[in-house]
């Protein structure tokens, strides 16, 4: 799953935060978090990434500030139960 961020906004966003539940019928790819070509770990750490609840559970990426105009994308992978 890959999912686009853009701020169409005129001013600095601060602090974003995107969270992603894992589908239902599916199970999280442990290390297939990615912040643009990045890879983060699953584990709560100065990443910016990290799995909640487990492999059943949510995706959590830290983005932290965004430029007015800019854009980005954060993944996961899965595999169907």
């Amino acid at each position: 799953y890959t999912i686009t961020y853009q701020n169409v906004g005129a001013a600095s966003v601060s602090s974003l935060v995107i969270t992603d539940a894992i589908p239902v019928n599916t199970t999280y790819v442990a290390g297939s978090m990615r912040l643009g070509a990045t890879v983060l770990t699953d584990a709560a750490d100065a990443d910016g990434g990290v799995l909640i609840g487990g492999t059943k559970g949510s995706t959590q990426f830290t983005i932290g500030t965004v430029a007015s105009g800019a854009t980005g994308t954060v993944s996961f992978q899965v595999t169907i139960d």
